[in-house]
């Protein structure tokens, strides 16, 4: 059963921020806590800094070298000297938070809300994300559509820039710390080498449930077999198929893939029955992956089961002629799966009707042109 999903405030993220505060609110702040203590060497005392590291956060700038640096306050300070009373006030008057030497989120959006969109980022972080200490935190996905829904779903923190950088294997965007930071701390979970699913995801709305899954098969499922989810850890894909099942959805024998030379793969097969149903609960965002879904579908409750073979020869060559094709466009076409769709061109490639190029998943079909003319005849 599904609580009431929960809110979070300035006072909730974690001591890794700094936040940057207006300059009247600020210098009031500091002058109440002056009057309270008795003086500046007793506040700093207090707040276990030194006295020119007080002053730097009271005027809201440090001065080295002959420039002056802006000066954020560490949240941990903050959380000192603000109490529940006060926190709301604080938030007003927030001009942008940010890890040290990160990049500043500004117009921070408060309450933080538990909200579909926020599992969304939570499951593509997990599936496709990274965070290390020599860079900003990122998502790497080669789809452009996820690309850019990812950067509109981080809008929920309030406004900051990103950077989408192309590497040699993929493109990938490049966003402040201080996000990951957050989520991280909030719903325990760890971003890099992730290992669980954060346990409140359980409790939460059916909606937050299918839009965390939803992101790690936009980021980690395959449609083009049998569809399935496959990430590098036994646990974490132990609870999602407990977290399938909870929203009803039905799945196989979790397969193990053994290397010896690097990490195993984790393969969570999705059953046949329940592929309507994951469809109608489950949000698919990549266009091919989308589609890939829904002609497996199709393929399930298609009413002719047998087809005449050279009918199906001529289907074939009809779709080769129009232009050379991959192995699953071809099975999409004729709704039929990829191993019914395999086994009958390997027969017509033995025939020396058509050919392949390519390996694995990128074998490209076409046809044989100089016999075409004799089998269509």
């Amino acid at each position: 059963m599904s609580r009431k999903l929960k809110e979070w405030d300035i006072l909730d993220f974690p001591e890794t921020i700094y936040v940057k505060i207006k300059d009247n609110f600020r210098k009031k702040l500091f002058n109440q806590l002056y009057e309270k203590f008795g003086s500046k060497r007793k506040t700093a005392k207090y707040l276990n800094i030194n006295l020119r590291t007080l002053l730097n956060y009271e005027r809201g700038f440090s001065i080295k070298y002959k420039i002056k640096y802006s000066q954020s306050i560490p949240l941990k300070l903050l959380k000192k000297i603000i109490d529940s009373k006060n926190k709301f006030k604080l938030e007003k008057n927030i001009l942008a938070i940010s890890v040290r030497a990160g990049l500043e989120i500004k117009k921070l959006k408060l309450p933080l809300k538990e909200t579909p969109k926020l599992y969304s980022i939570i499951g593509h972080m997990i599936a496709d994300g990274c965070q290390a200490k020599s860079h900003p935190p990122y998502y790497a996905n080669s789809d452009k559509t996820l690309r850019e829904k990812f950067i509109e779903k981080l809008s929920l923190f309030g406004n900051f820039r990103t950077r989408e950088i192309k590497t040699k294997t993929t493109s990938i965007i490049e966003f402040p710390k201080a996000i990951s930071d957050i989520i991280q701390h909030l719903f325990d979970f760890q971003i890099t080498h992730p290992n669980r699913i954060p346990k409140l995801i359980f409790s939460s709305s059916k909606e937050c449930k299918s839009s965390f899954t939803g992101a790690l098969f936009d980021d980690d499922g395959s449609f083009s077999k049998e569809p399935n989810l496959t990430i590098h850890n036994l646990n974490l894909i132990k609870q999602v198929k407990e977290l399938l099942e909870n929203l009803d959805i039905k799945t196989n024998k979790i397969v193990i893939f053994k290397y010896g030379y690097k990490k195993d793969k984790v393969s969570l097969p999705l059953s046949s029955r329940s592929l309507e149903n994951f469809h109608n609960t489950i949000p698919i965002e990549c266009p091919h992956k989308k589609l890939s879904m829904e002609y497996k579908i199709k393929i399930r409750n298609r009413k002719e089961r047998t087809r005449n073979p050279i009918l199906l020869k001529k289907e074939i060559l009809k779709i080769l002629k129009d232009k050379p094709s991959k192995t699953l466009e071809i099975a999409n076409s004729l709704l039929f799966t990829h191993g019914g769709a395999i086994r009958h061109l390997n027969k017509l490639e033995k025939e020396g009707i058509i050919q392949k190029n390519g390996y694995k998943n990128k074998i490209i079909w076409s046809v044989n042109q100089g016999l075409i003319q004799d089998i269509s005849q």
